[in-house]
């Protein structure tokens, strides 16, 4: 199974719907909208933890 076809909006296992949840309320505390905040997220942890 392709990636594409894993994270089809219509067909993606509740399971995994469920883990990207948990993994986000990992690293953050606010709601994602969508991919871009996630992005914004995680490059800003590692900056923190880069330059820091």
């Amino acid at each position: 199974m392709s990636l594409a076809a894993l994270y089809d909006p219509l067909t993606i296992p509740n399971e995994l719907v469920k883990a990207h949840h948990q993994l986000d309320a990992t690293y953050s505390n606010q709601n994602f909208t969508g991919d871009a905040d996630r992005v914004t997220q995680i490059k800003s942890l590692w900056l923190n933890k880069r330059f820091n």
